[in-house]
C-alpha cells in the first residue's frame, strides 16, 4: 500500500488537491494554482479510492483541454498567411512584447526563410521556436498573448467588411507596391 503525505490539523479540516499545467504553483500553505486544479474540501474520511477519483477528475479535465488545444492548433493550418499579413502579425507580437526586437533576425530567418509553412500554424511554430531560448517563467504568459493575437487574426478573417484599420493597412500596402 502506498502512503500519501498530507499536512493536516487535528480536526481534519484541510483541503487536499491536485494541480497540473505549464505554470504550476503549490505553496506550503496549500495555495494551489495551475491550468488544472481538483480539490477536496476535507481530509476526514479521505480514502485511497476518493483520492484516486480526484486524480481521475483532474486528468479528465486536463485531457479535455488538451484535445481542445490540439484542435485549435491544427485549425491554424487552415489559415494561409500572405507575406503582408505575416509582417502585420509580426509587428503586433513585437508591440505586445511577445518576442523582443533582438529576436527579429531569428524570426525572419525561420519564417520568411521557408523553414515553416506560410500559415498561422507556421507563424505560431516560428514564434515558439524563437522563444525557446527565453526565460521559462515568461513562456506561459507569452504563449497566451500569442494565442490571443492569432485568435484575433482568425476572427478578423471572417468579418465582412474588414475593419477600417485593416483597410488602412491594405491601402498602404497597395501604395507601396505601385
Amino acid at each position: 500500500m502506498e502512503n500519501l503525505p498530507c499536512k493536516d490539523r487535528q480536526q481534519n479540516h484541510i483541503w487536499v488537491g491536485i494541480t497540473a499545467g505549464t505554470r504550476v504553483f503549490v505553496c506550503e500553505n496549500l495555495a494551489f494554482s495551475g491550468e488544472f486544479v481538483e480539490m477536496r474540501k476535507h481530509t476526514k474520511g479521505l480514502s485511497y479510492d476518493e483520492l484516486e477519483f480526484i486524480a481521475y477528475r483532474a486528468m479528465k479535465k486536463m485531457v479535455t483541454n488538451l484535445i481542445k488545444f490540439q484542435a485549435w492548433h491544427e485549425d491554424l493550418k487552415n489559415f494561409q498567411l500572405s507575406e503582408w499579413d505575416a509582417k502585420i502579425l509580426l509587428v503586433d507580437i513585437m508591440t505586445n512584447n511577445i518576442i523582443p526586437s533582438s529576436k527579429f533576425g531569428r524570426f525572419n530567418e525561420l519564417y520568411f526563410g521557408g523553414v515553416y509553412d506560410p500559415t498561422l500554424w507556421g507563424f505560431h511554430e516560428t514564434v515558439t521556436d524563437v522563444l525557446r531560448d527565453n526565460n521559462l517563467l515568461t513562456l506561459p504568459k507569452k504563449n497566451k498573448l500569442l494565442n490571443g493575437v492569432l485568435d484575433t487574426y482568425k476572427n478578423s478573417r471572417s468579418i465582412d467588411p474588414p475593419s477600417p484599420l485593416a483597410g488602412f493597412y491594405e491601402q498602404r500596402h497597395l501604395q507601396s507596391h505601385c
